[in-house]
């Protein structure tokens, strides 16, 4: 029973993020409505008001798991939930830190200025932080013998993550249950 306790607890702190999402979202689509060149003359006041407010939103979006973070970290506070908010804040920006610091010691930091650029990758940018998931990569998957590490240069992009996609469903498709088993257990 404590197992379902922390569980529903879990997910009630989770309803917290979740909740604003879809008011997020219809609020974007309506305001990028505004923007439309074919219904909104550039030089108006709506369609400024519209990129504006839109713009507003997006950084609300392009930072869903910093707020993931903020609204599990006090959901799931019993008492001074600011300060576990605060904590949470910390925690994820040392993340970003550590994540970039390795990239960058052990010379895999990909190439590019922008997360465009960056596409196929495996990298990104988070708060000015060029962040991946690499070590992931490498820890969970390496061993299992899959054929791109997401660090190095991609000529083609499109290609290349579809590819990856490919190999990764092809690896957990044809798992048995006995080898389930033993990568719980290879550590």
């Amino acid at each position: 029973m404590i197992g379902v306790k922390k569980l529903q607890d879990f997910s009630k702190a989770m309803i917290g993020p979740v909740l604003y999402l879809p008011a997020i979202g219809l609020l974007i689509a309506l305001f990028s409505m505004t923007t439309n060149r074919l219904w909104v003359d550039e030089s108006s006041g709506l369609y400024l008001m519209g990129k504006f407010v839109s713009s507003m939103l997006w950084a609300l979006m392009n930072h869903l798991g910093f707020l993931f973070c903020l609204g599990l970290a006090s959901g799931l506070a019993k008492t001074r939930k600011a300060e576990a908010a605060f904590v949470a804040a910390m925690t994820w920006l040392m993340y970003l830190a550590a994540n970039n610091s390795w990239l960058t010691l052990t010379h895999r930091l990909a190439t590019g200025a922008t997360n465009a650029q960056l596409y196929g990758s495996g990298q990104t940018f988070i708060f000015g932080f060029q962040v991946g998931a690499d070590r992931l990569y490498e820890i969970l998957w390496r061993h299992r013998g899959l054929p791109v590490r997401l660090s190095q240069p991609v000529p083609d992009p499109h290609r290349a993550a579809s590819s990856d996609l490919v190999a990764v469903r092809f690896y957990f498709y044809r798992r048995s249950a006995a080898d389930r088993w033993s990568d719980r257990h290879w550590r």
